[in-house]
């Protein structure tokens, strides 16, 4: 940075030149601040000696931001900054809402984008029956025969496969039991999943193939 003129008289506007990435501050003979410069400014000349003294500019940090989902949507990412584009899909027979900081935002559903906020973003999926229904006439019937762990029948159930989707219900009685899922009837030899039961003892799982009747085993 370079002096534009050494003698100045009071009231004259004076002209400074900051280099990039810098700015610098004008201070009088009191220590007070005149003006503070970027780029090319001006300052009006007090009556007394002034000081200039420039410093670089620290770069704003990068602020990023979490988006999370459970597993009925997909989602291009964890971390986003504000304005970036998110890329999501939710299974098919779901909605889901989104929520910022806690509030509910809006739904989305199938595939799509939406740009990130400011904020931390959580997308809460849930069953759509309209939907769901809509689908079920004509579609293969589907079987699920649920045991416990001594293999004695709890329940057996009969869904609608569509696009290689089983659903499985149990009912709340049953929220948050771990399973594992196989082929056939009354059968371990194939293991197709395992995971937990949602809050309304709910799972889907892709069918990919495996034919018509499936095991379910409750775990502890």
């Amino acid at each position: 940075m370079q002096p534009i003129v050494n003698n100045a008289k009071a009231g004259e506007t004076v002209e400074v030149k900051v280099e990039d990435g810098y700015k610098a501050a004008v201070t009088d003979a009191n220590g007070d601040i005149i003006a503070v410069i970027t780029g090319t400014g001006t300052f009006t000349m007090p009556d007394s000696d002034v000081t200039i003294i420039s410093e670089k500019i620290k770069p704003a940090p990068t602020v990023y931001y979490s988006v999370s989902a459970d597993r009925f949507v997909t989602l291009s990412g964890t971390k986003y900054q504000a304005g970036d584009t998110v890329n999501y899909r939710v299974a098919d027979f779901y909605e889901a809402v989104i929520y910022i900081n806690g509030r509910a935002s809006g739904s989305i559903s199938g595939s799509g984008t939406f740009v990130m906020p400011s904020a931390n973003v959580n997308i809460v999926s849930k069953i759509d029956e309209a939907a769901f229904a809509m689908h079920r006439a004509g579609v293969e019937n589907s079987y699920v025969f649920s045991y416990d762990t001594d293999m004695s029948l709890i329940k057996t159930s009969s869904t609608r496969k569509k696009n290689d989707y089983v659903i499985v219900d149990l009912g709340k009685e049953y929220s948050g039991r771990a399973f594992t899922i196989y082929k056939g009837r009354k059968s371990t030899g194939t293991k197709i999943t395992e995971g937990v039961l949602d809050a309304d003892g709910r799972f889907t799982f892709e069918d990919a193939g495996y034919g018509k009747n499936y095991t379910l085993v409750i775990g502890d």
